[in-house]
């Protein structure tokens, strides 16, 4: 049986561990907020883990019953937290200041990444569109296999758009698309889409991209270049807009504010980060559910809008889950 002496530097040494992951974990988070570096920008994505982490250490310092250390660990998760727990206030604009107008059309919206490469699971997606009946589809990451599966599901939606270019866009909808544009960019040359869309009387911009995952320092600043380019084409069109797809960007990285402050708003808030990537059963192993951790499937709209209901889930194949939103257009 251990002395008292090696049971008190056992302790000690679990304390300074505890704390390590601590002041690890903190950093990571206050340098998630440098623009402009990979590498931070790579921190910035994990956002969601960070309190979880320090509560985990908040509780082991309690059980410790070292007072001093749970103090400043609680100070520290309460700052980590801040960033997430902002999301859960109404935006500015939100259904509340809008209820009382008297015109508005309501339009939903799936948002889905259909992993193609991975994903046969078609079922799943008919039955979510079946089961929301969403006015609105787009989907990324689609081939002609998808396009020929769903033929029948999509028979609601007469008005469609389908890219089979790089890894493929598709747009469904129950209203008429009066005008669209395909444009490639970045030096994968994918595509990305531009629509208007004829509701009831007015003419709604809809928008759907994908741009390239910042796996790399090259992918960072190819990834970059394209949202600054969405940027400034989303801000140059005028009316009511709606911007969808995975856009490989959590809400917290400073690329995706540069996307905000093209007049658009962020659905997710007021309602709390939505995490849609990873959401795979048996990509690591075939037992092991993997959660998703990052929010990165987006449907962002002008201040027009307001949003009623935002849904990520459930997994249906895809290592993205599928994102459902309602919204209401007020003049």
């Amino acid at each position: 049986m251990p002395d008292q002496a090696t049971v008190s530097r056992n302790w000690r040494i679990l304390k300074i561990l505890v704390m390590t992951v601590v002041f690890g974990t903190t950093a990571l988070g206050l340098l998630s907020f440098v623009p402009g570096v990979w590498i931070f920008d790579q921190f910035s994505q994990f956002r969601l883990i960070y309190p979880l982490i320090l509560a985990i250490c908040v509780l082991i310092l309690g059980v410790l019953r070292a007072f001093r250390l749970l103090a400043l660990s609680l100070i520290l998760l309460i700052v980590s937290t801040i960033p997430v727990a902002a999301m859960f206030l109404p935006s500015r604009g939100s259904t509340a200041d809008l209820s009382a107008r008297p015109k508005e059309i309501s339009i939903s919206v799936l948002n889905f990444n259909s992993e193609f490469q991975h994903n046969d699971n078609y079922k799943s997606f008919e039955d979510i569109v079946r089961t929301r009946e969403p006015d609105v589809v787009a989907i990324v990451e689609i081939n002609k296999k998808w396009v020929d599966a769903l033929a029948g599901t999509m028979k609601p939606y007469p008005f469609r758009k389908f890219v089979n270019e790089g890894a493929g866009l598709a747009l469904f909808s129950k209203y008429p698309i009066v005008k669209d544009c395909i444009a490639s960019f970045g030096k994968s040359h994918h595509p990305r889409m531009f629509a208007e869309l004829k509701v009831k009387d007015r003419i709604i911009n809809v928008i759907i991209a994908h741009p390239t995952t910042p796996k790399s320092l090259s992918g960072f600043e190819e990834r970059n270049s394209e949202i600054d380019l969405l940027a400034d084409e989303i801000g140059a069109i005028s009316g009511p807009k709606i911007f969808i797809g995975d856009l490989n960007c959590g809400p917290w990285s400073s690329k995706f504010q540069k996307l905000l402050k093209a007049g658009l708003k962020d659905t997710q808030q007021g309602f709390g980060p939505q995490p849609s990537w990873p959401a795979r059963n048996g990509r690591v192993s075939k037992f092991l559910p993997i959660p998703p951790l990052i929010p990165i499937d987006h449907v962002l709209v002008s201040w027009e809008f307001s949003v009623d209901s935002r849904r990520a889930g459930p997994a249906i194949g895809s290592d993205h889950l599928p994102v459902f939103v309602k919204l209401r257009l007020h003049e």
